[in-house]
């Protein structure tokens, strides 16, 4: 395991470091930010592994928050 699992623990990241005004404060799986302007994602998937949806196609528009795979 790369990355042991930490059950019940509720993890904090705040930039700049410290507690003062401006600084951001996100919990982990928060969105920190997105990409606007025609953004490239490139998704690799290992054989057999991933159930792609009947829906995608090859160059096919996509928009946050939309299932690529079940």
């Amino acid at each position: 395991t790369i990355t042991p699992p930490r059950e019940g623990i509720i993890k904090r990241w705040t930039w700049p470091a410290g507690e003062n005004d401006g600084s951001v404060a996100l919990l982990k799986g928060q969105e920190m930010g997105r990409f606007k302007l025609g953004s490239t994602v490139i998704n690799l998937f290992a054989p057999g592994k991933v159930n792609l949806v009947e829906q995608l196609e090859s160059l096919s528009v996509t928009k946050i928050g939309q299932p690529l795979a079940v």
